[in-house]
Order: C-alpha cells, then structure tokens, then sequence
C-alpha cells in the first residue's frame, strides 16, 4: 500500500499489516519484480524475490519490498548497535554450527526502518544458500540506492544476478522455525485462558529473610538510576573563575588543553628538555569543566616559565584550594562504606603534604666513611606546603667546582628531582637549580664574600629568597638556614669513668681487707690448738666488712641511689635489707626495715 506524505509505518506495523493479507501493493508489483536467482522465470520466481522501484532523479529512494512472511529470516533476530550506528544479525555460516554476523549501516541507508529491510532481504539470500560476497554486493547495490546515487536498481538488480553464483544448499537455524514462531507469538499475546494468581497473605517476618529481601531489591536497582547518580557526585559546582588567572585568548594552550571525556579530566603533554612530561587537572577537583580547564593552561603557562612538574603540581593543589577544594564538591558522607581506593588516595595525599625523611642517619655515616661528606652541607626550615620545597635536603661537593667556586648536588633516591647550589658571580649570589649554572633558580642568597666561603658561612643576617608566585614575587623566608652537616659521635656516658674507678678503688680495698682478716684468724687457730681449747671454725668470729668499704658503700649508696639486695641474704637474716651490712651492725639499729 502506497504510504502518505510524511507517514512513516514501525515494521511491526507492517508486518501486522501483511498478516491481514493486505498486500495489494505487492501483488499488483509482481509482474515488474527482478528474480534474483540465475536461471529463474519472472512470472514464477524461485527462492526469494528483492523487488524494487526506480525513483525520479534527485528524490531519495526507498526499498518498498521486504522479504516473504512465511520466510524463516522473520525468525531471526535484528539487533542495533547504537555505537556503530547499524542493524545486524547472526546467520549460521555452515555445517559447523557457527554463526557470523551480518550488518547494515542506519546512516548509508538512510534510516533505520529501510536498514532493517535490507537485513532482511540479504539474510534470506544468505538462509538460502546464496554466497556471502555475493549477498555483501546486493547490500551495497540496495544502500546505494537508499542514498540516490544509484536510480538505476532494476539494471544493477539485473547485472549482480547474471555475476551471481547459483544457490547452494539452504541453511537451517538451530531451533525449528515454527517452534521459535509460537514462542514469538506466546509472548506478544498473552495467554488469557490462565487464571490469576491470587495474591499471597504475608506471613510473619523474619529478621534474616527480611535482611535477604532488602539485599534483593537493592540489587534490583536500574542502571539507570546508578549511573544518574554517578553523573550527580561529578555535578558542577558555582566556582569564582576570577580566582584562576587564564592564559590570552591567542595562546597556544588553548589548543594544547584537551577534555578527555572517558576519564572526566583535562590535560595536556608538554615537550621539556628531559623528555615529555603529561599533565593533567581533574573537573572534580576543579568545580566544573571550566575551571578544570583554566587551572590546565594556568598550569600550562608554569611550564614555560621553566618551572619542573613537581613545582606545577604543588601550584596545581593551590589553585584547588582556591576553587574550594574537593570537600566543597564531594562532601565525605560518614554512613558511606569503606573504600579502599579512597583510603589510599587520602594517604597518598597526606604523605605528600609531609616532608620526606629522604637521607637516614645511617646512610650519612656510611658516606662519612667513605669520606663523601667532607664538606656536604644541609639546606632545611623551607615550610612543605609552600612552594620550592623541593630545596631541602642534604648537598654534596661536586668535584671542581663551578667557575672558581664550591658546588654542591643534592642527593636524590629515585625520581625526585635534581637541585644545584653553586655561585653565580654575575649576580653576586648563591642559586639553587636544576643545573649548574641555570639562570632559572628557585631560590637564592646574596652575599658579599664572591663566593670564597660556602654558604653554610653567610652572615646571620643574610636571607634566603624564593619564588612565592606571580601575586607576591621573590621573598625572604627567614625560616631557610644552611648549615654544615656535622654528625655527632657516640661517645660514653661521664659517669662510666668515675664508676669503673670507683669499682677498681673497692676491690683493691676489699681484697687488702680480706688478706688481714685471713691472717689474723691464721693466729687465733695456732693460739687454740696449743690451749687444746674449741675447734678453730667453732671459735672464729663471724667476718665483719671493712670500715672503710663500708663507708664508701654507704656513703655512695645513701648519696647516688638506693642499692638492691640479694633476697637469699636479707630473707635469711644474715644481713639487713636496708644497708646489705649484717644485722648487728646495722646502722639503723634493730628497729629498722627487716631487722627484728
């Protein structure tokens, strides 16, 4: 049936319309229809006919034909791929039971409804058991003519089946036609002859079924609700653009500076003389797409000021603090779940605001011995959140010098960036740069001495200055010293002299006591024996401690700290647990701690 000006039919339409037999049009077309396959008579075609109408010059054609209702390709299954912008199907591509896909593009035919058309009628050519180049050329044949640049179709209809190859042998679907039909059927109609289901009573809950429920429904969720809510978290935020300065509008960073919108950020490669450096801002840090892409050509322009990327990035971070920050865009909810990518980025970030413990004591006194800090020197107090903090850290003499002058590199695991101390006599200042004798310095102090002395010698009243921005310039920063590193040697405490003293004094007094008591008790013993009185162990007296060792005990002990004493010796009563002397001569008397 002809249709109306500007009315355009579905294909479940059309095909609802076919079922009602209500292919007049058709019929009344078949004596002008092409066959396709070789060999065959017009007036009884054989396989599948693809019938079409020439146009008048400069109007659009379309494909008024589609393929028979009772052919299987209607059992076939048309899908769209909304990336690739085409209709496509899978057809089994042989007696291995595998299927390949076949396309048409939407945009070479000129609308989805025709692209389905021609789907159809090239895969029933396929189903049929005509070759897949030769049905590949009629899909060119009958997109072409979509597009008006072929009105003679009949001709080329007529020409592409004489350079055909004959049918093969008809491909068969996995699943029985008539099969897939019913299904097809059963679930455009429902089937009304089933009773409803009654409703069922809730019964008592469960807290564990319950929790299950819940679970369900949360994974139930739509896509598209997620991904709207994903799209919320990254929303632009009302920002000051003001606050970031932009580069000229003739800049080339503003053709540098490139939205990837895969990854929601905005970034740039920059060409330096080490190599390319790729840099890169974030709209969620930045607010919104704009202020992510101004704070890029902010930092754009650092770069050719010749400042490292170390320095970009930490001039990147003020440039955030300044929009708000990501807590004015993203504010942390405490019932959210625990994420560990998040947990890490946040170490990241607060290890990154910490100064670095980069030369540990150890490594210093093995260059020490190595006699490699000879001289070396140690630049510290420049404040981490500020910018050149890169500055700190421990420098090195390098061999010769620089133009008549000391020269220090400092020392650096890793990646971190490279730093030079030397004099520059044109400018009557020690610099600190990338390399010996680079103009571009981060930080500086003048002085007055034309660099015979290093500038751990500089005056106290000598400052150094840094490059805080464009906004306040070159400032002093009274908090920067430079001293010499010097190591301090383990020495022993001063008490273990005295002490070892102390003890070589005791025992040299103890043991002159001990030989006079030895040989006095000697005489007592031959006194007894010629008396025929005791046994000498019966009769010797218990040995008491020397006078003056006990003195110096007592005195050291009561003056310095209380002595511990033996458990044994105090617990069986044979000396006082307050002085360690035996009980009798005790010089708290019997009524003392432990004495009875």
């Amino acid at each position: 049936m002809a249709q109306a000006e500007g009315e355009v039919k579905t294909p479940k339409e059309k095909r609802r319309q076919a079922s009602d037999g209500n292919l007049s049009e058709s019929k009344r077309r078949s004596t002008s229809r092409t066959p396709v396959e070789n060999g065959g008579d017009p007036a009884e075609p054989t396989g599948t006919d693809v019938s079409m109408e020439s146009s008048p010059a400069g109007s659009v054609s379309r494909i008024t034909e589609d393929a028979p209702r009772d052919h299987p390709i209607w059992q076939v299954r048309i899908r769209h791929d909304q990336h690739n912008r085409q209709v496509f199907a899978k057809f089994p591509s042989g007696d291995d039971g595998k299927f390949a896909k076949f396309g048409v593009s939407i945009a070479k035919s000129v609308g989805k409804e025709d692209a389905e058309r021609i789907l159809r009628l090239c895969g029933a050519q396929l189903l049929d058991g005509r070759p897949r180049k030769d049905v590949e050329r009629l899909r060119t044949l009958l997109a072409n003519h979509c597009a008006g640049k072929d009105q003679a179709l009949p001709a080329a209809i007529a020409a592409w089946k004489e350079g055909a190859a004959p049918l093969g042998p008809a491909l068969e679907l996995t699943r029985p036609p008539e099969e897939k039909l019913e299904r097809r059927l059963s679930f455009r109609e429902p089937n009304e002859s089933k009773e409803p289901k009654e409703p069922k009573t809730p019964g008592p809950k469960t807290p564990g079924l319950e929790k299950g429920q819940k679970e369900k429904e949360k994974a139930k969720e739509p896509k598209e609700a997620a991904d709207a809510k994903a799209k919320a978290e990254v929303t632009d935020v009302d920002v000051d653009l003001n606050l970031v300065e932009d580069a000229p509008p003739d800049h080339v960073a503003h053709q540098k500076v490139r939205h990837r919108q895969t990854t929601g950020a905005v970034g740039f490669r920059y060409k330096l003389e080490d190599g390319e450096v790729a840099f890169q801002t974030t709209i969620r840090a930045a607010g919104s797409l704009e202020a992510a892409l101004r704070v890029a050509r902010a930092c754009y322009l650092k770069f050719e000021l010749g400042m490292s990327k170390a320095d970009v990035e930490l001039y990147r971070n003020e440039l955030y603090a300044r929009l708000g920050g990501k807590a004015a865009i993203r504010p942390k909810d405490p019932n959210a779940p625990p994420r560990e990518r998040r947990e890490r980025k946040e170490r990241k970030e607060r290890k990154a605001g910490q100064p670095k413990k980069r030369h540990g004591e150890g490594l210093l006194r093995e260059l020490q011995s190595q006699g490699k800090l000879q001289g070396a020197l140690r630049v510290f107090g420049r404040d981490p959140k500020k910018k050149n903090a890169t500055v700190n850290g421990v420098y090195l003499p390098v061999a010769g010098g620089f133009e008549g002058s000391a020269a220090f590199e400092r020392m650096s695991q890793g990646s971190d960036p490279k730093r030079f101390l030397f004099y520059a006599k044109d400018k009557a200042r020690w610099r600190i740069s990338e390399a010996l004798g680079d103009n571009r310095n981060f930080a500086f102090l003048k002085v007055k001495d034309g660099g015979r002395g290093p500038p751990s010698e500089a005056p106290p009243e000598a400052r150094w200055s840094f490059f805080d921005g464009k906004e306040s310039g070159w400032k002093e920063d009274a908090a920067v010293q430079c001293r010499a590193v010097e190591l301090k040697e383990k020495k022993a405490r001063p008490e273990a002299k005295p002490r070892q003293e102390e003890a070589s004094a005791v025992q040299e007094e103890i043991s002159s006591d001990s030989d006079s008591s030895s040989s006095s008790s000697g005489k007592e013993g031959d006194d007894n024996e010629e008396s025929g009185g005791e046994t000498a162990s019966e009769a010797a007296p218990a040995p008491s401690a020397a006078p003056g060792v006990a003195a110096k005990l007592l005195g050291r002990g009561s003056q310095a700290r209380p002595r511990a004493c033996a458990k044994m010796l105090a617990r069986a009563g044979l000396r006082c647990p307050c002085h360690f002397s035996y009980r009798s001569e005790c010089p708290g008397g019997p009524g003392a701690r432990g004495a009875s």
